[in-house]
């Protein structure tokens, strides 16, 4: 259970960073969904695949913070 949260808690706040990092470089709404989506779908293939949990949820931070956003205000979203 530690283990689980543990990887959680790096994998979120990686992935916050990843979402920030993309909101300041991208200032399109629409590639930041669309940016989003690959990370979904990033997100699932590592997940299906076997791979560290802090990794998949690294990889779907981004993706909810982008997607749940719109891609506008993204860094408050964060």
């Amino acid at each position: 259970m530690w283990n689980r949260a543990e990887h959680r808690t790096a994998g979120t706040i990686i992935g916050v960073l990843i979402a920030t990092a993309l909101a300041a470089a991208i200032h399109n709404p629409n590639v930041l969904v669309l940016v989003g989506i690959g990370f979904m779908v990033a997100a699932l293939t590592i997940n299906l695949g076997g791979a560290p949990y802090w990794q998949y949820v690294m990889l779907l931070t981004p993706a909810m913070v982008v997607m749940d956003s719109g891609g506008v205000n993204t860094d408050w979203v964060g």
